[in-house]
């Protein structure tokens, strides 16, 4: 009988897919951000960022009271809105 655990065990990751694994950790790093490094990011003060979030111009997730800021998703909506 074969080992029914096995199929459901990952391959050992090579180097290479543990270095794949850890650019794409950094990237959603630099692509999620609360509202300090979005007013960083925009070159704006965080009040610009709050007025922006209440007009619906940035995109976000919000889990009870932390808020992230999709900062890819939300440049395409300020550059269709005109704003940057």
């Amino acid at each position: 009988m074969r080992n029914a655990t096995a199929a459901f065990l990952p391959a050992n990751p090579s180097k290479q897919e543990h270095m794949e694994k850890a650019t794409n950790d950094s990237e959603l790093r630099q692509r999620w951000a609360n509202k300090e490094a979005a007013a960083e990011h925009y070159a704006v003060c965080e009040r610009t960022i709050t007025n922006w979030h209440a007009l619906g111009l940035l995109v976000f997730f919000k889990i009870g009271r932390v808020v992230r800021y999709d900062l890819v998703a939300s440049d395409a909506s300020l550059k269709e809105h005109g704003m940057i």
